[in-house]
C-alpha cells in the first residue's frame, strides 16, 4: 500500500507544478526566443553541463562551455 500512496504524492505534486508553472508563461508579453551561440555553465560540481554538452555536440548547435560564468 506504501508504493500507491508514494505514486499518489508524486503524480499529485507533478500535476500541481504543471498547473502552478502555466501562470507564468501566459503573463509574459513578448515569447521567449533563444538565440545561439548557447552558454553553458555548472552551479557547482555536477556532471550535468557535460551532458548538455554531448547533446548540444549531437544536436550540432553552436554553445561554449565556461565552467566559472
Amino acid at each position: 500500500m506504501r508504493v500507491h500512496d508514494t505514486m499518489a504524492v508524486v503524480v499529485a505534486a507533478l500535476a500541481w507544478s504543471a498547473l502552478a508553472g502555466t501562470g507564468t508563461l501566459n503573463a509574459q508579453d513578448q515569447p521567449v526566443k533563444a538565440e545561439l551561440p548557447v552558454l553553458l555553465t555548472s552551479c557547482g560540481q555536477s556532471p550535468g553541463p557535460e551532458r548538455v554538452k554531448f547533446f548540444l555536440k549531437r544536436l550540432e548547435l553552436d554553445h561554449e562551455f565556461v565552467a566559472q560564468a
